[in-house]
């Protein structure tokens, strides 16, 4: 049985986990081209999917240093800062 859900891979190849996934979903409707702090981006996206702060932290963490997410001095985006 096949998920209608898309799977994200990053640049460098790696797939996503399925809750990754939702947490990469959460995170991008939450951040526009300014960045969004980390502890604020983490906070919401926690309530959003209803889940602990740390299972969104780790997974951020993950989707920082697989390249689908950048952190930079404004925060968290979805694309690298200049």
């Amino acid at each position: 049985m096949e998920s209608d859900r898309p799977t994200y891979t990053s640049e460098d190849g790696w797939q996503l986990a399925p809750t990754a996934e939702l947490v990469y979903e959460g995170v991008c409707d939450r951040i526009d081209d300014g960045g969004v702090p980390r502890a604020d981006l983490v906070t919401a996206v926690a309530d959003d999917l209803d889940c602990t702060e740390a299972d969104v932290s780790d997974a951020v963490r993950v989707l920082l240093q697989r390249g689908f997410l950048y952190e930079g001095g404004d925060g968290i985006r979805v694309t690298p800062t200049d």
